[in-house]
């Protein structure tokens, strides 16, 4: 049996049921929003040229 020493969240494949499922789905939220976050923050290249020309 081993002791864990370091204090770092448990990981995906140590955790069973429920607990598993959730982490899965605050992981895929998290990754959702900065997915979404990074796509704002980019303007498309017409989008920046418009802007340009716009003055």
């Amino acid at each position: 049996m081993s002791v864990r020493t370091d204090h770092s969240p448990p990981r995906l494949s140590d955790m069973y049921g429920e607990a598993r499922l959730d982490a899965l789905y605050r992981r895929a939220a998290a990754d959702r929003a900065r997915f979404e976050a990074r796509s704002v923050k980019r303007p498309g290249l017409l989008a920046r040229l418009a802007s340009i020309l716009r003055g």
